[in-house]
């Protein structure tokens, strides 16, 4: 079987735009082809795996779903200050998330224990232990 010819710089436009998930009928605009002409070069494995490479690059530039809700967590508002209900929702949506194996079992108890100290009483045991 003959070897196939290179790829055009057509063809080399059509994958950068296809990896960018566009569709076959603006590629085809773009590029003056048919979006018929564009089907047949998706058939082909070299230009497959050009389209392949394309959509990989893009794809590893945009950060994940968990760095981004991580980079949520510390959300402020155009004024400086923290905005809380967008930490809140990062955080609420990472615990979601988290791995299970950290999250409770049938049966355990999955109520939150909450801890409050006051200021006062943080000082008086500072000094009753330094004492």
């Amino acid at each position: 079987m003959p070897e196939p010819t290179p790829l055009t710089p057509n063809q080399h436009r059509a994958a950068d735009l296809l990896g960018r998930n566009w569709t076959i009928k603006k590629v085809a605009a773009e590029v003056g082809k048919s979006e018929k002409q564009i089907g047949r070069w998706k058939e082909r494995d070299d230009f497959a795996a050009l389209v392949k490479e394309k959509r990989d690059a893009l794809l590893s530039k945009i950060p994940s779903a968990k760095a981004t809700l991580e980079s949520a967590l510390y959300a402020t508002t155009p004024k400086g200050e923290p905005d809380w209900p967008v930490r809140v929702k990062a955080a609420q949506l990472l615990m979601t998330t988290a791995d299970p194996e950290g999250l409770p079992g049938p049966g355990e108890d999955t109520r939150p224990t909450l801890i409050f100290v006051s200021p006062e009483e943080d000082d008086a045991s500072a000094a009753a232990d330094a004492r």
